[in-house]
């Protein structure tokens, strides 16, 4: 008999597009409350984007800001945007 294989969850990066196990990626969540937040568990509740810690996406997600903006459905404030991006570099980086 066959051993019974595990489902894991995959997920795609916003920037790249590269499909990963979700625990492999970093989540970006807008809360109900309608705040924007780096999700190191991976179960917040709210709408969510993933970005995996490759050195090109860790890169480009200055550039890609506005895509981020889109898949959340919000528009940041450019003070907002700067703090979010310093704690999804920081958080990649640790990983």
């Amino acid at each position: 008999m066959a051993p019974v294989r595990k489902h894991i969850p995959e997920r795609s990066c916003m920037i790249c597009g590269t499909r990963m196990p979700k625990r492999n990626l970093l989540r970006i969540v807008r809360t109900p409350a309608g705040r924007v937040e780096v999700d190191q568990s991976g179960r917040s509740a709210g709408r969510g984007a993933y970005v995996c810690a490759l050195q090109g996406c860790r890169e480009s997600m200055p550039k890609r800001i506005r895509r981020l903006e889109q898949v959340l459905k919000l528009a940041l404030p450019e003070e907002e945007k700067k703090l979010l991006l310093q704690r999804i570099d920081t958080t990649l980086k640790d990983r």
